[in-house]
């Protein structure tokens, strides 16, 4: 998948600036579909090329804001991509594969990975119950699908806690 077809569809549910893109995936597929700033310019600007977003400007006390909209173009585009064929479900995880690597660690040191991991988990956990609490606020943009993936991501997140506590449990 590409990270285009992502703003696209962020820019389908209502035009939006770099900083509220951002935040939109931080808040909602970030599990799934990470985007730094460094990541998403570039990919904005390759989708100004082409032509599947324009970039609207103002200016707004005092200083330019830029704002992206999604052509009929970009529309057509992902409704293409959303009707293809998907690929294989592939969600990478380095702490995974650092604890399903880590047999010739001392125990003490698996369980210094899992704790952290546990703690990042338990920070998304908090960012996405913000998010659910924030939901009509004008930097949340709620679709049925991005509903689904919030709610869906906060109970996964229960279960990996969940799942990481009982683990720690026994390996201490």
């Amino acid at each position: 998948m590409s990270q285009k077809y992502a703003v696209l569809g962020l820019l389908n549910a209502a035009p939006m600036t770099g900083y509220i893109i951002k935040k939109n995936f931080d808040y909602t597929i970030k599990k799934f579909w990470p985007v730094s700033y460094g990541g998403l310019y570039p990919a904005l600007h390759k989708l100004t090329d082409e032509g599947y977003i324009q970039v609207h400007k103002q200016n707004t006390e005092g200083r330019g804001e830029i704002s992206y909209i999604i052509t009929d173009e970009g529309k057509k585009a992902l409704n293409e991509w959303l009707l293809s064929k998907t690929s294989d479900i592939q969600c990478k995880d380095e702490y995974m594969l650092k604890i399903f690597v880590s047999k010739d660690l001392e125990d003490k040191d698996r369980v210094m990975i899992m704790k952290e991991y546990l703690y990042k988990k338990e920070e998304e956990l908090k960012s996405i119950l913000s998010l659910i609490e924030m939901r009509s606020s004008k930097d949340a943009i709620v679709t049925k699908g991005s509903s689904f993936i919030v709610d869906y991501t906060k109970e996964v997140l229960i279960k990996e806690i969940e799942l990481l506590k009982k683990s720690l449990e026994s390996e201490e």
